[in-house]
């Protein structure tokens, strides 16, 4: 049998969003989105150029100061941080969920959220990653 996941509401995808939003001045350009690159902050990488979808939401709680800044933060952070917001206890069971639920999610490729831009539906930026979480806090129930 299979472990029964919770379904994240709606309020709670819209504090995932408005999270994102926090970030959207530095990721602008069609090119700030790389879902291949694993690194938010460390020695050798500027904060602010090119990350991956949960690379963003880790440089957006680095600057309100929920990640705390060290030496080498990654997309695995984020990710991290954005099951925890929607009530997973991890990246992996936030992953299950969207692929046990694509009809909230909006596609199949839902289990791919943090590898692929097609579980975005083929997003080419940041922002059309925010316009695509708005549609599945649309289907999520209240």
């Amino acid at each position: 049998m299979k472990k029964q996941l919770p379904t994240p509401t709606k309020k709670q995808w819209q504090a995932v969003i408005d999270n994102f939003k926090k970030v959207l001045p530095f990721a602008k350009k069609k090119n700030h989105l790389n879902m291949m690159e694993t690194t938010a902050m460390a020695k050798n990488h500027k904060c602010g150029t090119i990350h991956c979808v949960a690379g963003w939401y880790a440089v957006a709680l680095l600057k309100d100061g929920t990640i705390n800044e060290s030496e080498y933060v990654s997309y695995s952070d984020g990710a991290a941080a954005i099951a925890k917001q929607l009530g997973f206890k991890n990246d992996s069971q936030l992953e299950s969920w969207a692929n046990r639920n694509p009809d909230i999610w909006g596609n199949e490729d839902g289990i791919n959220m943090f590898y692929s831009k097609k579980a975005y539906n083929g997003a080419k930026s940041l922002i059309e990653v925010v316009i695509y979480l708005e549609g599945v806090r649309d289907r999520s129930p209240e």
